[in-house]
């Protein structure tokens, strides 16, 4: 059964609203989310990877609108994709600790190819909306690079306890930087290197009450 639109708001603002209170690993019995007809029929597993799917989309909406006037004003390539990386950190600082309540459970449910799904998203609206007109082989290379520099980047987002967006712009200058010197090779072993400790992070916050 299709969400509804009308549904989809409600299920995003209770998402903003009550991340504290929410217990990802069994919506079934969330009382809030038995009131909304769209969900009647999928049961715990599917009610979870719905309303992330819908909260994911919310995020994409969300920044494709901040930047899709701006970044056309920008000249150079490169200051296309600094400035989207930014502005995308400065718009999930707000949903910063959900974020991460979400990135833990899908990993504990064993649907962190969602997470990934997500970043490569992410890493092809930046580079669309930087006007890329790649094909082939070349096409994917770009996204598959851009994902490992944003992967990297969500690991300081969350980890670096003196963060702020003065640090972010000198890591995203360097991270784009060291991206440009990969051969195919090294960004194959580089990409799964960054995989596994982005794993690694929010595997191990998951035992934990903290965050």
């Amino acid at each position: 059964m299709a969400i509804n639109l009308e549904d989809k708001k409600k299920i995003i603002n209770y998402l903003n609203k009550k991340y504290e209170e929410i217990d990802f690993g069994d919506l079934s019995e969330n009382t809030y989310l038995k009131k909304i007809k769209s969900l009647y029929y999928l049961d715990r597993k599917q009610i979870f990877l719905t309303i992330i799917e819908i909260y994911f989309s919310f995020l994409d909406v969300n920044f494709k609108s901040k930047i899709q006037e701006k970044i056309k004003k920008i000249d150079k390539t490169t200051d296309k994709i600094s400035y989207a990386l930014s502005a995308k950190f400065q718009i999930d600082e707000k949903y910063k600790e959900l974020l991460k309540k979400i990135y833990i459970e899908l990993i504990k449910s064993g649907n962190s190819h969602k997470i990934l799904t997500y970043i490569y998203n992410i890493a092809d609206l930046i580079w669309s909306l930087s006007n890329d007109k790649s094909t082939d082989f070349n096409y994917y290379t770009k996204r598959l690079i851009l994902s490992l520099v944003y992967i990297k980047l969500i690991i300081l987002f969350f980890n670096n306890k003196q963060f702020n967006f003065k640090i972010l712009e000198l890591e995203i200058k360097k991270a784009l930087q060291q991206a440009k010197a990969l051969s195919k090779f090294k960004l194959k072993l580089d990409f799964i290197s960054n995989v596994n400790n982005f794993l690694k992070y929010f595997s191990k916050k998951k035992s934990r009450r903290e965050f």
